[in-house]
């Protein structure tokens, strides 16, 4: 089908946005799915091929736009290992433009001072992506799943291929499209991250999709909006600072390791929360984080002293935990599968 059909047709365009995120920074999260909902994870070596679908947002202002209500994508922020659990928690300030009292903690560090640098750049939120796929099994279709990806290790991929497509390949902005978009497929592999390896995309390829979705797909996909745990100023400040505990429901453990962890504030550095203001005057836009240092690669680096090397280990709950500055205490206040026609890739 020529772009020209499609866009009488008024097929879903992602280009505009990657467009803006191109010069735009990077954010946080932690996710609870709905019940009976799984997590789709790259398990294993080989290709596999699946469909990226829109869903309805409820929340279309943590978006650059939506099309009639639609969106394909959620960005969001994380912290890592924050407290004496190492929970996984939303970056409010990256992902919904709230005040962050870990952010605000990262911003009092001295950054003259060689080892405040090396926390400061630690201490900066990681950028995540959460996207409903349905993936190509035996010929059949999956039911809808989640999969939460770090955007330099998959939708980075997507987005260059999308900007750098030439004339030809200019239909890979409507990928997400219910009826004119497109199948990835995804060669996955066992990838190296310092001292770690884990099953990432290695590569990415857009194909004729086989299967049309109608309207009836949007009442499966998930409101990936309203999954997102927020935790309040004060838990999050508690928890960053070793004031009690935190069990966050429904952890999600992360695909792969190729984000940074978080820095061990020193007590020698510690400011007292009364020094740390409560509130940031300027919050900036979704996404952008005032002097982050806008390099990809700096979610490829190895995390700070792992444990030991596991074979291949997803678990973040291995990682070495932060040593907490000290503060005065303070309280606080399935459905049936469809079938698809086989796919030939002999000609892949």
């Amino acid at each position: 089908m020529s772009n020209a059909a499609r866009k009488k047709r008024g097929a879903f365009s992602v280009k505009s946005h990657v467009e803006g995120r191109a010069v735009a920074g990077r954010g946080v999260g932690a996710v609870q799915l709905p019940e009976g909902v799984k997590f789709y994870k790259f398990s294993k070596k080989g290709p596999v091929r699946i469909d990226i679908l829109q869903y309805k947002t409820s929340r279309p202002e943590l978006h650059s736009h939506s099309d009639n209500g639609l969106w394909y994508e959620m960005t969001y922020f994380i912290h890592r290992n924050v407290g004496i659990d190492n929970a996984s928690v939303l970056c409010p300030k990256a992902t919904l433009k709230k005040p962050c009292p870990i952010c605000e903690y990262r911003n009092s560090l001295d950054r003259n001072d060689e080892e405040d640098k090396k926390k400061i750049k630690a201490l900066y939120p990681q950028e995540r992506q959460l996207f409903n796929v349905v993936v190509h099994e035996d010929g059949k279709l999956s039911d809808v799943m989640v999969l939460d990806q770090s955007r330099f290790g998959f939708g980075k991929i997507i987005d260059d291929m999308v900007l750098g497509a030439d004339e030809e390949d200019d239909h890979y902005q409507y990928y997400p499209d219910l009826k004119d978009g497109s199948t990835l497929k995804i060669n996955v592999d066992e990838l190296k991250g310092g001292d770690f390896t884990y099953f990432g995309a290695a590569s990415i390829e857009f194909k004729e999709r086989r299967v049309s979705y109608d309207s009836s797909w949007l009442e499966r996909t998930i409101d990936l909006d309203s999954i997102l745990c927020e935790v309040s100023y004060e838990e999050l400040r508690d928890m960053f600072f070793g004031v009690g505990s935190h069990d966050p429901a429904n952890q999600q453990q992360d695909d792969d390791d190729d984000d940074e962890l978080p820095a061990k504030p020193q007590k020698s550095q510690t400011k007292s929360s009364s020094d740390v203001s409560k509130s940031e005057k300027s919050s900036p836009k979704r996404g952008v984080i005032d002097d982050f240092e806008d390099d990809d690669d700096d979610d490829d680096e190895p995390p700070a002293k792992p444990k030991k090397k596991p074979p291949i280990d997803d678990d973040e709950d291995d990682d070495e935990p932060p040593t907490k500055p000290k503060v005065p205490a303070k309280s606080a206040e399935p459905k049936k599968r469809v079938p698809v026609e086989d796919w030939d890739d002999e000609d892949d």
